[in-house]
């Protein structure tokens, strides 16, 4: 039976090299790295995740992040502000 070769990015580099399953260069983040990259408290990130609707998963008794789907998930929060140009009038 032949190895395998392991899958690989465009530069030739092994895929597990390059993009770690976990760290600053992941797709997946910890609860601490989510803390660090939205600079909010870890009740902050329970209360998203719970109340908001900010996706997440749970490998054992953790949590982890997709960071694409967090970023996705930060946009669908955007606020737009109404048109405000037009003067108001009192009535």
């Amino acid at each position: 039976m032949a190895k395998q070769k392991p899958e690989s990015n465009d530069d030739g580099e092994p895929a597990s090299r390059t993009n770690p399953p976990f760290g600053p260069n992941s797709d997946l983040m910890t609860t601490k790295e989510l803390m660090d990259y939205l600079h909010v408290s870890r009740t902050k990130v329970w209360e998203l995740v719970n109340k908001k609707g900010l996706p997440a998963f749970r490998i054992g008794g953790d949590y982890r992040y997709r960071r694409v789907e967090v970023d996705a998930w930060i946009e669908s929060q955007r606020f737009v502000p109404e048109n405000d140009d037009e003067p108001k009038t009192n009535p």
